[in-house]
């Protein structure tokens, strides 16, 4: 998948459940962080999930953020998650102004 290992473990804590049969705090944080502030940078976001997953994983801020330096096409993904997720919160927050009219 990427060339470094921590990248790989990294998207395997952020697809927890598609190759596991649990949730890892990263996968949660993914989503849970912008449902608590839609309006959260994508910096800011990316920032919050390489805290969270360096706090389960033998892994430091640094040598994560080193590793997406080293393959930035890490990051176009993870870009292309926080774009789909928001959207499909958006949507969500949409269907449930519906409801309650």
């Amino acid at each position: 998948m990427y060339k470094q290992k921590i990248l790989n473990d990294f998207y395997e804590e952020l697809f927890c459940t598609d190759f596991n049969d649990y949730e890892s705090p990263t996968q949660n944080a993914k989503t849970d962080n912008l449902c608590d502030d839609h309006n959260m940078s994508f910096e800011d976001w990316t920032e919050d999930l390489i805290d969270t997953f360096c706090r389960d994983n033998d892994y430091t801020k640094e040598e994560v953020k080193q590793a997406l330096e080293k393959e930035p096409k890490f990051l176009e993904d993870l870009k292309e998650e926080y774009n789909y997720l928001k959207e499909v919160i958006s949507e969500d927050d949409e269907d449930y102004e519906e409801d309650e009219d």
